[in-house]
C-alpha cells in the first residue's frame, strides 16, 4: 500500500543525525511561506510548532531551531533542529591580532594547519609565531578538529628612508626582527633602538650619518666670525668625528696652529671644534690717545750743612810783692799762671728738593700683536728708569777743653821747684741724615754759617818773680773741627715739561695664541 504524498507546502523532515551519543540533529525542509510566518526571530522555535506530521512532533518533542541554511535552487529553507539541553558540542581557541604592521606583512608568512584531535583537546598557548589554536567538536561525530595560524619572517630586508641633518642626508631604516636582537651601535650610527611588538617580533629603527668625508671624519662645517676687537677674521670649523681618534685629530689641528677643542656627543662621536684668527694680525697695530695719572720723583736741587761754631777762655796769673822784703827775710814765695779754653763745631743739615709733577696727562697707547707669549722685550719695550736714589750726609762736631798751669816755688832769691800743666779734653758728635729716593742733576754739598773750624789762644804770665830764670806762663790753644761726608749716587735725569718716556708695558694673553703688547707713553705737562 503506498503511502501518501505529503503536499510541497508542508514541512517535512529530511534528515536525522542520531550519534552515538543519542542525541538527534533534526534537518526539516521549511517552505518558504511557512517560513514566513515566522518573520522575528525564529530561533529557539519549537519543532511542534511548525506542522510537522504528529508523529513526528510527538518523537521530536523538545527539540528546538538552532540553524537556518539555504536550499540551493529552491526557496525553501533548510530548519535544524537540536534538543538544546542536550549533548554539548565545544569550540575552545586562544588566538590574538598580527602585531606586524601592515607596511611589514609583505616580509611575512602566515599558515593555517587543521588536524584531527581527540575531543577535549585544549589549545595551544599563542606566543612565538603562533597567532591562534582553535579546538572545535564537530556535532554529532565524536571528533574534533584543532586549527592553527602561526605567522613567521621571511625576509628582513629594510625600510629606507632619509633624513636631512646638521651633517648632511641620514639614512633611516626599518625592518622586522626576531626579538631579542642586538640594537644597531658604533661609528657612524646615530641612533637605532628595537621595539617589541611581542609574539617574539621586534622594529628595528636606525638612523645613520653620511659616510665619512675623511677618514674618521663625518663632515667638517666652516664658520668665519670676525674679531670684535681687530675685526680680524676668525676661521672655525667643526666636524664630526670618531671618538675614538677625536685627539689625534685634535693634534694634528694644534700642529697647523689651530685651537682644537673636543665636545663628546656620545661613546661613539665627538664634535672636533678648532679656531684660529687670520695670520695677518701679526702686522697689525692701533694706536690711540688717553689721559692717564702719572707721578714723577721728586728732584734734589741743592744740599749743604749749616755750621755753628763759638769758642770762650779765660786767664791769669799771680806775682810776688815786696820781692826785697822776700829775699832780705828769706821768706817762702810762689808765682803761678793759669789759662783755659772752650772750642765747640756743630752742624746742621738742609736741603732743597722740587716736587715731582703727580696729576693727569697725555697717555699714547700702541697696540701690537704676537703669536705666543713674548720671551723677552727689547729696549724699545722696557718702561722708563727714572733712577731714583737715596743719599746719605753724615755731619761730625766737636767740642774740646783746654787747662794750662805754670807755677814757680822758692825761698828768697833761690827758686827751689817750677812746674807747668796742660790737660786736654775733646768730645765728639755725629748725626746721619738719609734722604731719597730722588732724581738730580749733580750737586755739590754746600757749606754755610759759621767757619767749621775753631782756632784759639789764651795767654797768661805769672809776672814778678824774686828769683832768677823764667817767669812762669801758660797757654790754653784751643782747636775744633767739623766736618760733613755726602754718599749720593748717580740718578736719571730729571724729566722737565714736554718730555716723554715710557710710562708701562702690558703683555697679556688675547685668544687664539696670540698675545697684546700694549706700550703706554706719556707727557710731562
Amino acid at each position: 500500500m503506498a503511502l501518501p504524498q505529503i503536499p510541497n507546502n508542508v514541512p517535512r523532515i529530511l534528515d536525522v543525525l542520531d550519534p552515538a551519543t543519542n542525541q538527534h540533529s533534526i534537518t526539516v525542509r521549511m517552505p518558504s511561506e511557512q517560513a514566513s510566518k515566522f518573520p522575528n526571530k525564529p530561533w529557539g522555535t519549537a519543532i511542534t510548532a511548525i506542522g510537522l506530521a504528529k508523529q513526528d512532533s510527538k518523537r521530536y518533542e523538545g527539540y528546538t531551531l538552532v540553524d537556518i541554511a539555504p536550499l540551493q535552487g529552491s526557496a525553501d529553507l533548510y530548519w535544524v533542529f537540536e534538543k538544546l539541553d542536550g549533548a554539548v558540542w565545544e569550540t575552545r581557541g586562544k588566538a590574538r591580532e598580527s602585531v606586524v604592521p601592515a607596511k611589514f606583512r609583505n616580509f611575512t608568512d602566515t599558515t593555517q594547519t587543521t588536524q584531527d584531535v581527540e575531543p577535549g583537546t585544549l589549545p595551544s598557548a599563542t606566543n612565538g609565531d603562533l597567532l591562534s589554536s582553535v579546538v572545535e567538536d564537530k556535532p554529532n561525530s565524536g571528533k574534533a578538529v584543532k586549527t592553527e595560524v602561526t605567522e613567521v619572517i621571511n625576509d628582513a630586508s629594510p625600510l629606507d628612508g632619509q633624513n636631512t641633518g646638521k651633517w648632511g642626508v641620514e639614512g633611516t631604516t626599518q625592518k622586522l626582527v626576531t626579538e631579542g636582537d642586538t640594537t644597531p651601535s658604533g661609528f657612524l650610527t646615530k641612533g637605532s633602538s628595537v621595539q617589541p611588538l611581542g609574539g617574539g617580533k621586534s622594529i628595528e629603527t636606525t638612523s645613520t650619518y653620511p659616510s665619512v668625508e675623511a677618514t674618521n671624519v663625518v663632515h667638517t662645517l666652516l664658520e668665519e666670525k670676525t674679531d670684535d676687537i681687530t675685526a680680524t677674521p676668525i676661521y672655525v670649523k667643526k666636524s664630526l668625528v670618531n671618538a675614538s681618534a677625536a685627539s689625534a685629530l685634535a693634534a694634528v689641528d694644534r700642529t697647523a696652529l689651530w685651537f682644537p677643542e673636543i665636545k663628546a656627543l656620545d661613546k661613539w662621536h665627538s664634535i672636533l671644534i678648532s679656531a684660529k684668527l687670520d695670520d695677518s694680525i701679526l702686522d697689525f697695530k692701533q694706536n690711540w690717545i688717553k689721559t692717564g695719572n702719572i707721578q714723577l720723583p721728586n728732584v734734589l736741587t741743592e744740599i749743604g750743612v749749616i755750621w755753628d761754631s763759638n769758642e770762650k777762655g779765660d786767664f791769669g796769673s799771680t806775682g810776688a810783692e815786696d820781692i826785697q822784703e822776700i829775699i832780705r827775710d828769706k821768706l817762702e814765695w810762689k808765682v803761678r799762671a793759669e789759662a783755659n779754653a772752650t772750642g765747640v763745631v756743630q752742624g746742621r743739615p738742609y736741603t732743597m728738593v722740587s716736587a715731582g709733577y703727580k696729576g693727569p696727562a697725555r697717555v699714547s697707547v700702541e697696540r701690537t700683536f704676537v703669536y705666543g707669549p713674548p720671551s723677552s722685550l727689547d729696549a724699545s719695550v722696557q718702561p722708563y728708569d727714572f733712577g731714583e736714589v737715596y743719599g746719605t750726609l753724615t755731619i761730625h762736631g766737636e767740642q774740646a777743653t783746654v787747662a794750662a798751669q805754670s807755677a814757680k816755688n822758692g825761698k828768697g832769691k833761690i827758686s827751689l821747684a817750677f812746674a807747668t800743666n796742660t790737660r786736654r779734653h775733646s768730645d765728639g758728635n755725629m748725626s746721619i741724615q738719609q734722604f731719597g729716593p730722588i732724581v738730580h742733576n749733580g750737586v755739590s754739598l754746600k757749606h754755610l754759617g759759621d767757619a767749621s773750624k775753631v782756632d784759639a789762644s789764651y795767654f797768661a804770665s805769672g809776672g814778678s818773680t824774686p828769683s832768677r830764670g823764667y817767669y812762669p806762663t801758660a797757654t790754653a790753644q784751643i782747636t775744633a773741627t767739623g766736618s760733613a761726608t755726602l754718599k749720593l749716587p748717580t740718578s736719571g735725569i730729571p724729566l722737565t715739561s714736554g718730555k716723554t718716556y715710557l710710562l708701562d708695558v702690558k703683555t697679556t694673553p688675547y685668544r687664539l695664541g696670540y698675545w697684546v703688547i700694549e706700550k703706554y707713553t706719556a707727557t710731562v705737562p
